[in-house]
């Protein structure tokens, strides 16, 4: 669900946000006005700081949850999934996590600051503060594409003209009156700083990797739990987690037979459970389907993220998933190429998408024409949107790939591997090997991805290994992290998207974003909407065609 919003206002405009917002805001006097937060479960200190989710202090070896008594820097962009604020003498400062897996959306008219996860949510404060809901025209078309590429986010210009998306190394400072400036540091400032070593930074990384999993196992009750394919992102994750001499809760797809197969013969020579209950528990958390899955699509997704992903909501807080999220920074997504050789795949709108990703690579601090611009763009964008929407469902999944100093050895010319084409060796075997060398030379599910017992051997003497880790220490709780925004608040803002998502009420909605389409767009949107009405069916597939096509069409049911 989304989880959060934050307003600064002026006395004057105030009471118009106090209105909007309800008794589900708390409002905190700052300087030359108010801030108000809507936000479950997050830290609010009386001088207004902020900070939901948790944060990754490798340096004091510290995890901070929101609700202790740790909490970040805005300008610092650490690792983890959060928001954070705090003022700064008459400004107010807002910042992100290093991968922006915890999304900040905001605009700034009229005498008003709004920043949030929710576009939905963004454009209903616009709507009752008077506030236009334009569709930006060129955006709309830029994004029409039915691509992987294209189903977020392909700039900080958004869907709704005056609403921009923050991009990782994004901080925001506005004041009460409404003034704003947005500060960017540049990708590769952020990520590729200081590497000076190769094996030290794998190594490192290994290490940071088995601390972050130790800890969340040395949490009270806390069941930890890893999905297991046969590829090598998750047998990276396994390899960690292994390291550890924990339990954790191994669980595999019984419908992909070739993960499965691989993962049960993992299981007998490493001695680990697949699918079993932990501690008389389910290792799947106890989840219920949403009432209004539409609601929850519309609140999290509409606007940015096209496909239609509405999960289950998880019951059991103290489960926690490990994730391969972010392996693809090292190995590549879009082929590592110039966003130019990208554009000329779909002809049709090849020009308004090129613009509109060009520009987010400039956001970035990346030239248009780098050679390797698809892949800074897919860490800017469909790595903080797509990987981000796990929180949706909790804000504490364990991700040991999203390290900032592991991407900058992946863009340094330091790397053994620079841009390795699909299943090679790159960065995410080292780490393997690193790990258990024992575990990296079993088979994979595919045979080019198998690594020889020579190729093993030969990275471990350049390697060498990683002995035993501490956990870090845990500040806060993480029972106090709740997700979403107050039930009432969802109640009134949500009116008229209580449904379930059934092909009949996707096909509605469709419709009616098609129709608000400007007539010189709807032709081109014509296609998507004959195969929602056509091709959409249950149960739905959230990354398949007619999904995606019609969270295009749908999400211009925000304008006017």
């Amino acid at each position: 669900m989304a989880n959060y919003l934050l307003a600064l206002a002026s006395e004057k405009k105030s009471t118009m946000v106090r209105a909007w917002a309800g008794q589900d805001a708390r409002s905190i006097p700052i300087a030359g006005g108010h801030l108000f937060v809507i936000a479950n479960g997050s830290t609010i200190r009386p001088d207004g700081s902020f900070f939901k989710g948790y944060v990754i202090d490798h340096e004091r070896r510290t995890i901070g949850l929101s609700g202790g008594a740790y909490a970040p820097d805005a300008r610092s962009h650490m690792e983890g999934c959060y928001v954070c604020a705090q003022p700064e003498g008459k400004r107010y400062t807002i910042g992100a996590d290093a991968f922006a897996q915890f999304p900040m959306l905001f605009f700034a008219e009229h005498g008003i600051v709004a920043v949030s996860d929710s576009m939905f949510a963004l454009t209903k404060l616009r709507k009752y503060l008077g506030l236009p809901c334009k569709i930006d025209e060129d955006t709309a078309l830029a994004r029409s594409w039915l691509n992987a590429m294209a189903a977020q986010q392909l700039s900080d210009r958004t869907l709704i003209a005056g609403i921009h998306f923050c991009p990782p190394g994004t901080t925001l400072s506005a004041t009460a009156e409404g003034d704003m400036t947005v500060e960017r540091t540049p990708a590769r400032h952020l990520f590729q700083n200081d590497i000076r070593n190769y094996s030290d930074e794998i190594r490192q990384g290994a290490e940071r990797s088995v601390a972050l999993i130790s800890t969340f196992l040395h949490i009270p009750d806390a069941r930890v739990t890893l999905a297991l394919s046969g590829g090598h992102d998750s047998r990276v994750c396994l390899a960690a987690a292994l390291k550890t001499g924990g339990t954790i809760g191994i669980r595999s797809n019984v419908n992909r037979p070739e993960d499965l197969a691989v993962a049960l013969a993992l299981g007998e020579k490493f001695g680990f459970d697949v699918n079993k209950k932990m501690a008389g528990k389910a290792i799947i958390a106890d989840r219920a389907i949403p009432q209004h899955q539409l609601e929850r699509w519309f609140f999290s997704n509409a606007g940015l993220y096209d496909p239609l992903y509405a999960p289950v909501s998880g019951r059991d807080l103290s489960l926690f998933n490990i994730s391969g999220t972010g392996a693809e920074m090292f190995k590549g997504n879009y082929g590592w190429r110039k966003i130019s050789a990208v554009a000329r795949i779909v002809p049709e709108v090849g020009k308004a998408f090129r613009r509109d990703a060009e520009h987010g690579l400039e956001i970035l601090g990346i030239d248009r024409a780098d050679p390797h611009g698809s892949e800074w763009h897919y860490l800017g964008y469909r790595n903080a949107i797509h990987a981000g929407r796990s929180t949706m469902l909790s804000l504490l999944t364990v991700r040991p790939f999203l390290q900032k100093r592991l991407v900058g050895l992946s863009r340094s010319t330091l790397n053994a591997f620079p841009a390795p084409k699909k299943a090679a060796p790159s960065i995410v075997t080292d780490l393997m090997i690193v790990l258990n060398p024992q575990l990296a030379a079993e088979p994979f599910d595919t045979e080019a991805k198998n690594l020889s017992r020579e190729f093993i051997e030969e990275r471990t003497r350049v390697l060498g290994s990683v002995g035993q880790i501490e956990p870090y220490t845990v500040c806060g709780n993480p029972l106090d992290d709740m997700l979403g925004f107050p039930h009432g608040f969802v109640d009134r803002l949500g009116h008229g998207t209580k449904s379930r998502l059934s092909s009949e009420s996707i096909a509605k909605f469709a419709s009616e974003g098609w129709q608000k389409l400007p007539q010189e767009l709807q032709e081109g949107f014509a296609g998507l909407l004959s195969m929602v009405e056509q091709d959409l069916a249950e149960p739905i597939y959230a990354a398949s065609r007619p999904s995606m096509a019609a969270g295009k069409l749908m999400a211009f049911c925000l304008a006017d």
